[in-house]
């Protein structure tokens, strides 16, 4: 995040009389907020809608469902229990949640993303497990977050320890992404093929995945 960005103020009381009205994804369906709440918590907003006579804010790059959920980001609410029950596998909720994470990186939202990663991270920490097949997920990640997030850091890391003699790679290669694949090559080239300098997600600290940029301190 460019460093220019002033951290909002913390004891300033919010002002729920003044809204905007974003346009949201490609067919720039309006979304009406208090512009306080939004300036708080997210520095593109700082930076992008500091005019107050702006009457709109166009982000057509975003999912409209998932911005929607943003929008409670601090609850992370992503379903309902019977919508739940219906994602047996999580395909669902992680399609969502990578989207979630795109939208915190458009945004400047770094304690969204880290939220993100925490629970990411659950899967391959003894915490709930991810039902749906490794190339599935590896999938989800890579359509739907960014380029260099950090949820398809934690995949090359853990499928950089995880693949040992190759053969699960051998047999999935020509169904992968080719960005997982490329993001294997790269790993192991800064690596220099070393085991011992490998990073495994399952017992690395939190803090290694996370943003500390714009105001966020570092993990205690």
């Amino acid at each position: 995040m460019p460093r220019s960005v002033s951290p909002p103020p913390k004891r300033r009381r919010l002002n729920f009389n003044t809204y905007a009205t974003l346009q949201i994804g490609p067919e720039k369906k309006p979304v009406a907020v208090f512009r306080d709440v939004l300036d708080r918590h997210c520095a593109y907003f700082r930076m992008k809608c500091e005019d107050k006579d702006r009457p709109h804010c166009e982000l057509s790059s975003l999912d409209y469902d998932a911005f929607a959920i943003f929008l409670h980001e601090h609850e992370l609410v992503l379903m309902e229990e019977d919508e739940e029950r219906q994602d047996l596998h999580g395909i669902r909720k992680w399609t969502l949640l990578a989207k979630l994470y795109t939208i915190g990186t458009v945004l400047y939202a770094p304690v969204l993303k880290n939220k993100i990663v925490d629970m990411f991270l659950q899967g391959f920490r003894g915490g709930p497990k991810f039902s749906m097949s490794d190339t599935k997920l590896i999938d989800i990640i890579y359509e739907f977050s960014p380029e260099g997030s950090q949820l398809r850091h934690i995949l090359t890391d853990h499928y950089m320890i995880k693949l040992g003699g190759g053969y699960w790679l051998k047999n999935n290669r020509d169904i992968l992404p080719r960005e997982f694949l490329a993001d294997l090559a790269v790993g192991w080239s800064i690596m220099g093929m070393d085991p011992r300098k490998l990073l495994d997600p399952a017992k690395a600290r939190h803090c290694v995945y996370h943003d500390h940029d714009g105001g966020v301190p570092d993990c205690k």
